[in-house]
């Protein structure tokens, strides 16, 4: 039988079967190949025919890189080869990436032209791996060196810090792999390496609405329904709730955001929001906000709106008067006061009438033991100063109550030191009436010195004017 040297050949399947180490290591690689073989008149060839498959790097000369004589059986036409039967073709075979030509010979004829191979084979081989490739063991399609890249749009897949990678690439663009349920009417999920204004980012995209729930920018960034976090971790600008700690729908413990406001919530009122330090299972509490909105400080129980667990509760005020209420548990009082040395007026004043404010108490003491005085001498012309000071009638303007007293000015120009005076220096802000009675008793002592003294007088007047009566009458 005459060859047709232009025999028509079809690859009907190509792939290499690739074969893990160990129980499988001596399982030759397959290229399953089928042709069709006819005489010189275009008759179907039949019989048995000695034919040689050489695999080629060019479609004309170039070197050979495989060859394998077999005896093939034509029917009707056709046969059906696994080229590797006799010599295992091998895995590396197709790892440059080039073309590859297969070129047979039929009872010492070369048939014409030489045959490209399509995809399949360079399929199941990574570029640049010596004994790699794919492996199929019937139910898993694995990498043979599990130690290798894989490259989709990249034939130099960069080694992760791990040492193994999936490296997708697109030079002309975003590079994406997606990810579908398959499902009718189902979402689509693709994961993109994009860049942001001038940074290079990750996205997860929602193919199927157009929307990047998620974002990382190159910095770090994360953004949750934004493309463009400013933040190690960034929330769209959208108002409602943000994060929940605990619940998956409704009322639960989380944050959210209201126009103006920075929400903090738990699920229910009867739940407390607290503030510490540790770890959620071994942790030392500071503060807590109860659900009734009690707060205590120091205190896991408030019993009021503002419940401190202390010695103190400090207020600095605008001029540094380190204002204080509390207690130091060195006596059976309550302590108002000034941490600030330079302070030492505590005053009762209504700031939106302007007014100072009238102090009730059972029982009002000062302290004044001679512990804490030195200097001590009696008050000289007490008597002539209570002379010098008048006491008057006179209305509030605050709120036009009749009262009676001194005015400070009046007093201060006599007895200064129980007078205070505004920072002018001028204008007195108040008076201790309760140190009036230091100068009245003394002026009482010195009025009772002056009665005695007349009382002493008017007893020698009336002794002498009764003595000369004496005298007349004898």
């Amino acid at each position: 039988m005459k060859i047709n040297r232009s025999l028509w050949l079809t690859l009907v399947a190509a792939a290499f079967i690739m074969l893990a180490a160990g129980a499988q290591a001596q399982v030759p690689q397959l290229i399953n190949y089928q042709g069709q073989l006819t005489d010189a008149n275009g008759n179907p060839a039949n019989g048995n025919f000695t034919m040689i498959f050489k695999i080629f790097d060019a479609a004309t000369g170039g070197s050979q890189l495989y060859a394998e004589t077999q005896s093939v059986t034509v029917s009707n036409g056709v046969f059906n080869v696994l080229i590797g039967s006799v010599t295992s073709v091998p895995l590396n075979l197709f790892d440059s990436g080039t073309e590859r030509h297969l070129e047979v010979t039929v009872n010492g004829t070369v048939l014409t032209p030489r045959r490209q191979f399509g995809s399949v084979p360079y399929a199941f081989r990574t570029r640049g791996s010596s004994g790699g490739g794919w492996t199929d063991d019937g139910s898993v399609v694995r990498l043979t060196t599990n130690t290798d890249n894989v490259g989709i749009g990249t034939t130099s897949p960069v080694t992760a810090t791990g040492g193994r990678v999936l490296h997708i690439d697109n030079p002309s663009g975003a590079s994406a792999l997606r990810l579908g349920d398959g499902a009718t009417n189902g979402q689509q999920w693709e994961w993109q390496s994009t860049v942001i204004g001038s940074n290079g980012a990750m996205n997860l995209s929602n193919v199927s609405n157009s929307t990047n729930p998620f974002t990382v920018l190159e910095n770090g960034n994360v953004g949750v329904g934004t493309t463009t976090p400013g933040f190690l971790l960034n929330f769209a600008d959208v108002g409602g709730d943000k994060i929940s700690l605990w619940g998956q729908s409704g009322a639960h413990y989380g944050f959210g955001i209201q126009s103006g406001l920075l929400q903090i919530h738990t699920d229910i009122a009867s739940s407390d929001i607290a503030f510490g330090y540790g770890s959620s299972g071994s942790f030392t509490e500071r503060m807590r906000i109860k659900g009734n909105s009690n707060v205590g400080i120091g205190t896991t129980s408030p019993q009021q709106k503002l419940h401190v667990a202390g010695s103190f509760i400090r207020v600095d005020g605008s001029g540094n008067e380190q204002a204080y209420i509390g207690g130091d548990g060195a006596g059976s009082d309550v302590q108002i006061g000034s941490l600030n040395a330079s302070i030492s007026n505590v005053a009762m004043y209504n700031a939106t009438t302007n007014a100072y404010m009238t102090l009730f108490a059972k029982e009002y003491k000062i302290g004044s033991s001679r512990r804490w005085k030195t200097n001590i001498k009696p008050i000289e012309g007490a008597l002539d100063k209570v002379r010098r000071l008048r006491g008057v009638s006179y209305d509030w303007r605050a709120d036009g109550k009749h009262d009676i007293g001194l005015i400070a000015e009046e007093v201060g120009e006599v007895i200064p030191e129980i007078v205070a005076y505004e920072e002018n220096g001028e204008d007195a802000k108040g008076l201790d009436y309760s140190r009036l009675v230091a100068l009245l008793i003394e002026a009482v002592k010195e009025q009772q010195k002056e009665i005695a003294e007349l009382k002493a007088t008017v007893k020698s007047l009336a002794a002498a004017k009764q003595s000369r009566l004496e005298s007349v009458g004898e």
